[in-house]
This record gives C-alpha cells, structure tokens and sequence, in this order.
C-alpha cells in the first residue's frame, strides 16, 4: 500500500476471474459456511439508527456529516432496500469474497505472474455479480486507501478489468447485470448499512481515539 490503479485494475480482473469460476464450472459449493443473504442482514442493521436521523439532524456531530439533502436520499434508499435485495437475488448468483480492498489483500508476483493473495475471509459466500467490486471501491474511498478525487475513473477502471476476468472464464453475460449488482450493493452497504456506525462514533467522544487508530485521521480531518 498504497496500491497504483493497475494494482486495483489486477485485483478487479481476478475477482471476475474467481466469481466466473463458478458460474462456469457447472457445479456451484453448496458448504454450510458460506454466507448468504449477508448483504440483506448487514443491511437492515441499519435500522435503530437511520430511524433516528431526522431527529438528530440538528446535532452540531451529525450536521457535520449528514446535510439535510443526504438524509433525505438515505431515507428513501431505506423506503427501498427491499426492493433492491429483491433486485440483487434475481442477478447471477456467485461465491464472491465480499471483503476484498487494499488492506485485506495482497498483489504480488508469482511465476511471472500477478497474483491477489486475499485475507479476511469472515463474509464469503453467495452474492450477485459485481457485489464484489461494492468493497475494492467503496472500502478503499471510506479507509482512505483511494483518493475520492479518482473515483470516477477508478470505478471505470475496475468494472472494465472485472468484466474482463468474468470473460475469460467463458462468461457471456450483460454487462448491465454487474453493474447493477455492484451499484446496488454499494449503495446499501456503504450508504445505507454505514449509518449506525458513523452515527455511533460521531455521538460518542470516547470512540475518538479508536478511530483514529483505524483510519489513520484524527477526528477533523476524518469528517
């Protein structure tokens, strides 16, 4: 760290390469352990907090990191998730990491050949297309292993490398399924399904320093 666009590219192609596998194998796992409907349950986690957000939009904490505008956008995402996870379910189910930026994975040379060694294992399981990408993208922004200035051109970057390892196990599908897939988990796993712990840390002063430790920021620059 911190990874070059081309290291974000390379973990990008082979999360497509690892999800195609086995839509193209003809034999999915079916193994007890593996998660799922994690993204639904990650989700309405969410809900002793966002309900409260209306009334605490006047705290001077929650002012500093929910405008009015925002609040009202995450409310009607909340009037929606159903509706989405219902959405994500009727993609193309996959095995898929589910926790995979920069500090839960390694790229490294191997043989003459990249390689993306991945940790933290803790979520896998069933998800759809693209939802892999949710994470390199929208983790890697929250941690401050992205700048949000290369966003844009970082989320292009890596669905076109992610579609590229999708087809290079044999994948034929449309390019409009990933997208939705990863546009739907990232709006409810880092919007919606991030409330309560931003509210949390934003109400509760002795959490300071805990966040500091994690992201590297103290508490002004953070917000």
């Amino acid at each position: 760290r911190p990874w070059s666009p081309s290291h974000f590219a390379t973990a990008a192609r082979h999360l497509g390469e690892f999800n195609g596998r086995f839509l193209a194998n003809g034999d999915p796992p079916a193994d007890s352990w593996l998660s799922r409907g994690w993204l639904r349950g990650w989700t309405e986690r969410a809900e002793p907090m966002i309900t409260q957000l209306p009334s605490l939009a006047e705290h001077p904490r929650v002012a500093e990191l929910f405008a009015p505008s925002t609040i009202g956008l995450l409310l009607q995402v909340w009037e929606h998730r159903r509706e989405l996870c219902e959405a994500l379910d009727a993609l193309p189910q996959s095995v898929c990491h589910q926790d995979l930026f920069p500090r839960n994975a390694f790229i490294r040379v191997a043989g003459g050949a990249e390689q993306t060694v991945a940790i933290d294992w803790a979520f896998c399981g069933w998800a759809p297309l693209g939802a892999d990408l949710a994470p390199l993208l929208g983790a890697s922004l929250g941690f401050f292993e992205a700048d949000s200035d290369d966003a844009d051109e970082l989320e292009r970057l890596c669905l076109d490398a992610y579609l590229d390892g999708l087809r290079l196990t044999g994948w034929q599908g449309h390019r409009d399924d990933v997208f939705v897939g990863y546009l739907a988990t990232i709006t409810l796993r880092f919007m919606v399904g991030t409330v309560g712990p931003v509210l949390t840390g934003a109400l509760d002063n002795s959490l300071d320093a805990m966040f500091e430790e994690i992201f590297g920021l103290p508490r002004p620059e953070l917000i």
